[in-house]
């Protein structure tokens, strides 16, 4: 959190949000008052549902743990699904003060300290969980597009473009990863030095190994997106916004903009996507609002949830991880008795 980049990071996404508020004329006057009158009971729904989703995350994770096979003669374990749960909220929290992502990284490490399964197998089961998001939103994506597009004025539809295009892109991206892995990965492998050798190849067979089960993994992540959609709605109402869409463009509009806010997400260059996320969802909502400011309302409430309590809550669980863990040590360290023979 201290270091260069990261502080340099949080600069930048400061002077994105500077420029959205500017570049969409948004009053904040405007904006702060359809914060302040957001309909607490939807909203405190709009949470639990964001929270309800990570027992589904450690659930698909569990499997895909399960999937790459345990040893364990070797100590392996696999870990419960509160345990997956808890490792995938303090990766995200990771995620949010760090860049590049590297509470991936950390969760990884925490999987394999926690059930001595190795690092480089552990961080490929997370490479194929991002896989499988990716492939998840494509489709997801392409559904909302058909529907409701063709409600879209032309002119507006540059923002929404845009994101389609970045989610196409990745998922692009990883399907050629994906293919490359599966036929020149071993080639690769034998072509590095002896020791990335070995950690390239638990990596590959840490993400291939995870891809069994494959229908029950697009389910959950299928389920997932629809909850991520089931959230905006909850937020959208507690603001009493009007989308002036029939009612199936209405909701194929919600599920393509929560799955864009989770691609920007993906953005590596600032903590979590912050001011990306702000400026490209806002821009997503504004034309089909036509209010630029009740746009931006929903955003940092939007925001509220899926960043601020993350940081939160997230640095709640990870400072009672580490005092637990700090008394569980003292506990267990041995009391010096003197030999009396």
């Amino acid at each position: 959190m201290r270091s260069v980049p990261t502080i340099a990071s949080f600069a930048v996404a400061l002077a994105v949000m500077a420029l959205m508020v500017k570049g969409f004329g948004i009053n904040l006057g405007e904006t702060w008052d359809a914060v302040k009158s957001a309909n607490p009971y939807l909203y405190v729904l709009a949470i639990f549902s964001y929270y309800v989703a990570f027992l589904l995350r450690g659930w698909r994770w569990q499997i895909m743990i399960r999937n790459i096979g345990i040893n364990t003669n070797a100590g392996e374990k696999v870990p419960s699904i509160r345990a997956c749960t808890e490792f995938i909220m303090l990766g995200w929290f990771g995620n949010t003060l760090a860049v590049a992502r590297l509470g991936d990284a950390y969760r990884s490490w925490l999987l394999s300290h926690e059930t001595g399964i190795g690092f480089s197998r552990s961080f490929g089961t997370i490479v194929a969980e991002r896989m499988i998001d990716v492939a998840t939103v494509a489709v997801l994506l392409a559904i909302s597009i058909a529907l409701f597009i063709a409600g879209i004025k032309s002119g507006e539809r540059s923002w929404i473009l845009v994101s389609l295009g970045v989610g196409l892109g990745l998922v692009f991206a990883a399907l050629i990863i994906l293919l490359a892995m599966v036929k020149y990965g071993k080639r690769v492998a034998l072509k590095l030095p002896g020791r990335f050798n070995e950690i390239y190849k638990r990596i590959h067979d840490g993400t291939l190994g995870s891809f069994r089960r494959l229908p029950l993994l697009f389910s959950i992540s299928a389920m997932l997106w629809i909850i991520d959609s089931l959230r905006l709605l909850l937020v959208l109402q507690a603001v009493d916004a009007h989308i002036e869409m029939t009612a199936v463009q209405a909701l194929a509009f919600i599920l393509f903009a929560s799955l864009a806010q989770s691609v920007l997400t993906a953005i590596p260059f600032t903590p979590g996507g912050l001011g990306f996320v702000e400026a490209g969802f806002t821009g997503i909502l504004a034309p089909v609002l036509s209010s630029a400011s009740l746009a931006t309302a929903i955003t940092i409430l939007e925001r509220s949830i899926t960043y601020a309590s993350v940081v939160v809550f997230g640095g709640i669980l990870f400072i009672s991880r580490q005092i637990f863990k700090r008394g569980t040590s003292q506990l267990a360290q041995p009391s010096v008795v003197k030999d009396s023979s």
